[in-house]
């Protein structure tokens, strides 16, 4: 089998090619935000849509499509699998062993307020799974457990602060963005 090199510009026109390789991610916002359709379903569209411009416009060969979509499908459900039957195995240690009441009588103790509350709760579970997990772990799991607010607030608590804490390299240098961000000008 002969290595397929991609090619950035199939098109012979920049604009045209970026507007080619936007489409999967447009389908889905479209999906999303207009037609109003379930995440699962946009999801699919946008994995179809995916998959035709890279084998239509990209000129991908199709085993190598296959070989693609098998790894993402592998690598995303045992990441999510592991991440999730880890914070589902800590909750159940946590309520066996009745930690979790401690818990509970330490976040009551803060404060009355019930929204302050589910800020605290949000920030350390978030703070917890994307330090165990990591790539949104906090989003994914608060989202199979059903509760919206609890997956956008870990969200916003533990996935930027994990994002911020990554490397990056700059002219050859590697860079620790906290230590960036944090030092003065």
């Amino acid at each position: 089998m002969n290595p397929w090199l991609q090619n950035f510009n199939p098109t012979g026109n920049v604009v045209l090619s970026t507007i080619a390789a936007a489409i999967p991610v447009c389908t889905l916002f479209f999906f999303l935000a207009v037609r109003r359709k379930p995440a699962w379903q946009a999801a699919v569209y946008a994995f179809i849509a995916g998959l035709v411009i890279a084998l239509a416009v990209f000129r991908m060969p199709p085993m190598m499509a296959a070989g693609a979509v098998a790894q993402g499908l592998v690598y995303g459900w045992f990441r999510i699998a592991w991440v999730v039957v880890a914070a589902v195995f800590i909750y159940e240690i946590t309520v066996e062993s009745k930690k979790f009441e401690i818990i509970k009588q330490s976040i009551g103790g803060i404060s009355d307020d019930r929204r302050l509350q589910v800020l605290l709760i949000a920030f350390a579970f978030g703070a917890l799974l994307e330090g165990a997990g990591g790539g949104g772990a906090p989003v994914a799991v608060c989202g199979a457990m059903g509760s919206g607010r609890t997956a956008l607030l870990s969200s916003l608590f533990g996935c930027a602060r994990g994002e911020l804490s990554g490397k990056a390299r700059l002219g050859g240098q590697d860079l620790d963005l906290l230590t960036v961000l944090s030092s003065p000008a």
